[in-house]
Order: structure tokens, then C-alpha cells, then sequence
């Protein structure tokens, strides 16, 4: 990815606002692979494999198309074609939705939040709103002293207790709106996943030392590219705009590590098991009783939590 990078020399500040607005706008792609087809065909519309194109569409891919390399879980690479590169007649086949997906500005589901603060607890994250003053809207911080949250999983049909460890904490301002609240967490994420903040062990990640300048560029990237591709409105838009028109240069960031972020915050927005947070992946004590659990039969709770099966 990186080779692409400077191939496409993103660092200057046009080509990465450029990138930027594609990633936003190719929500068919997931945020890497956005990246390698507009590093590869800028202004690409949408792209599909060669069987992809026909099955779906009946239509075929010229003979003088070139390919574009995407990356595949669990595999290596594949080929796709833009829609420029097709043959035959598309029109009236490939829906508005699909070419120009609609955006509601400014709103965000019952769903999605309601997703992402249940996942919090899976990645050791306790959440607060607070009182703060009208110039901060949150923050993000490894907390002193562990505490612990309990919570009900469903195995084998049985609902059982389970206490998760809570490492870091996330502050938002009570005062925030559901769309601030929204965008105050994934920019606080955005710090989390980029590794801005000291680990737990030198197993959970290598902690990224950059200065404030740097880190927050990354988190205000982040925020502004999980927002735009759901089409919430937010505050990390200013806050680019304002820099990339004052700056020949970006500041020296990660771009790898921003779509990873983004990539992993958007599969926060959908229910997710307890094994696909850190804890169960990185926490020797929360792997050791899903373990117990897996092999015991345990009481039911009261309070189970249908997202969380294991």
C-alpha cells in the first residue's frame, strides 16, 4: 500500500484532499480497497470482477480494459473493472442507489449509535458524558485504575455473566446532540485505533509516537471520512479544510493506518461478537474465561445482550 502511495505522491495536499473525497464517495468499496482504485483510475464510477459484471448485469468487459488490483480477506489480490470499462447496453440497469448513493445530511440511525456504544465494552472502552466547557466535546484517556463492566453473552442458547475489563475512557460533553455525540466518538476511536494512545501490553499494539499536529490530523482524517461515507455532517470537515488551504503538504501521517482505522470504526456501526473486540483477542483473563464458558454450562441472566454470541 504504501508503494501506491508514493506512487500516487498523496502527500501533496491536492492529491490527498482528492483521495479523500473518493474514499468518502466510493462507499461500495471498503475504505482501503476506495483507496487502491482511485490511486489506480482516479474518478473510477464503480467497479465489479469480469463474472461479477455479467451475472449481475449481463454485461461484459471490453477486451483493451485494464484491470484494477483490489485486496480480498483472507487471500491475496483480485481484479475489478470500472464501469467505463464495460461493454454493452447498462443503461437502466445499474439503479441511482448504486452509481449516486443517497445520503441523508446531517442525521445518523438508532442503529448505528446504538451499535457502536454496545461494542465499546468488547475493546476495554468505558464511556462517560460529562460537564465540560463549551470549547471541548471529548476525550479519550487510559484510565489509572481498571475497572470492570459486567455484561451477558449468549452461548448455547444460555445467557451468561461475564465481567469485561475497562482500560481506557472516553469523555463526551452531556450537552452533545446524538449526531455530536456520534462524531465525538469515532474521532476519539480514531486516537484508539491509530495506536495514539499507550497500550494496555506490548501485545495490544506498538504505541505510535507523533506530535499533537500529526495525531490529530489523523483522528480529524478519520472522523471526517466514517462520517461523510454514512452522510453525517461534522466538524472534522472545517478543520481539513482549513489546513489543506494553508499547507503545500499534509503533515507526516500514516495513510495506512487511517483506512485501517476506518475500516475497523465502520465495523463498529454493525453488531459484532465478543470475539471480534480486542479483549477476547489481546486480554489473557478474558480469554481464559471464554474458555471456561465454551467448556461449562452456566446460569442464565436477566439482561442478555443479543449482539453478543459467542
Amino acid at each position: 500500500m504504501n508503494y501506491f502511495i508514493r506512487l500516487a505522491n498523496i502527500e501533496k495536499v491536492l492529491n490527498f484532499g482528492n483521495c479523500l473525497i473518493s474514499v468518502a464517495d466510493f462507499i461500495i468499496c471498503l475504505p482501503y480497497n476506495a483507496m487502491l482504485v482511485q490511486i489506480q483510475k482516479p474518478g473510477a464510477i464503480l467497479v465489479l470482477t469480469a463474472g461479477k459484471w455479467k451475472s449481475t448485469y449481463n454485461i461484459g468487459v471490453k477486451q483493451t480494459a485494464r484491470p484494477l488490483m483490489i485486496l480480498i480477506p483472507f487471500g491475496p489480490v483480485d481484479f475489478v473493472f470500472d464501469l467505463n470499462d464495460t461493454e454493452g447496453d447498462s443503461k437502466g440497469l445499474i439503479p441511482d442507489s448504486v452509481l449516486q448513493p443517497f445520503k441523508t445530511k446531517g442525521k445518523v440511525s438508532s442503529k448505528i449509535i446504538d451499535c457502536l456504544l454496545k461494542n465499546l465494552k468488547f475493546y476495554g472502552i468505558r464511556l462517560e458524558f460529562v460537564e465540560f466547557g463549551s470549547q471541548q466535546q471529548a476525550r479519550i484517556e487510559r484510565l489509572k485504575a481498571t475497572s470492570t463492566n459486567k455484561t451477558s453473552i449468549c452461548h448455547k442458547k444460555t445467557f451468561v455473566d461475564i465481567e469485561l475489563p475497562e482500560y481506557y475512557l472516553i469523555s463526551i460533553n452531556k450537552k452533545c446532540t446524538t449526531e455530536e455525540v456520534f462524531a465525538a466518538l469515532v474521532h476519539e476511536l480514531a486516537h484508539f485505533f491509530c495506536q495514539h494512545l499507550l497500550p494496555v501490553t506490548e501485545t495490544w499494539w506498538k504505541y505510535r509516537n507523533r506530535n499533537k499536529n500529526e495525531k490529530e490530523f489523523e483522528a480529524e482524517t478519520i472522523a471526517w471520512l466514517v462520517c461523510e461515507r454514512i452522510g453525517i455532517v461534522n466538524p472534522s470537515a472545517s478543520y481539513l479544510s482549513g489546513y489543506l488551504n494553508s499547507n503545500s503538504q499534509v503533515p507526516n501521517i500514516s495513510i495506512e493506518c487511517i483506512l485501517k482505522a476506518t475500516n475497523t470504526i465502520e465495523g463498529l456501526l454493525e453488531p459484532q461478537r465478543i470475539e471480534d473486540g480486542l479483549l477476547a483477542k489481546k486480554d489473557e483473563e478474558v480469554k481464559k474465561r471464554l474458555r471456561e464458558i465454551k467448556k461449562s454450562n452456566v446460569s442464565v441472566t436477566s439482561s442478555p445482550n443479543l449482539f453478543d454470541t459467542i
